[in-house]
């Protein structure tokens, strides 16, 4: 079993960058202390859908026998291929506007169901993927 994670660094710092906003508004909760509720009410919430919304970013890719797996951290969203059964592309930069960070998304097609996967990654990830790719992912004939 080979895996190899991947994710887009534009966006993980993206979301990173929005953690000072966070820590802002624990600073705020801590102290306003416990007589002001709603204020943790608030951050609760907020934190848990940072924290969701950053480990969605990471997506691990195993190979194992004739099989791809493509899961989430987490295992959120889990799916399995059949290495025979599908086509992998990857490489192409995608820019989506001017100020959006660019991606090079991986894209995994299936022959059987005619469904397309797309996996957010970034350049550095991406070229390490196709070196992945290239060792373990063509189906052994």
């Amino acid at each position: 079993m080979e895996k190899i994670v991947v994710w887009s660094w534009s966006y993980v710092s993206f979301l990173l960058f929005l953690s000072i906003y966070l820590f802002a508004a624990w600073a705020v909760a801590i102290e306003e202390g416990f007589t002001n509720m709603d204020s943790w009410l608030s951050v609760l919430p907020i934190s848990c859908l940072y924290l969701f919304a950053l480990m969605m970013q990471f997506t691990i890719i195993e190979v194992r026998n004739d099989k791809l797996v493509v899961r989430k951290i987490g295992n959120f969203r889990k799916q399995t291929f059949s290495l025979s059964h599908i086509e992998v592309r990857y490489g192409v930069r995608e820019k989506f506007t001017y100020r959006a960070p660019a991606i090079y998304p991986i894209y995994i097609y299936d022959k059987d169901w005619i469904k397309q996967r797309k996996i957010l990654c970034g350049d550095i990830r991406g070229s390490d993927f196709d070196k992945f790719w290239k060792k373990h992912g063509h189906p052994k004939e």
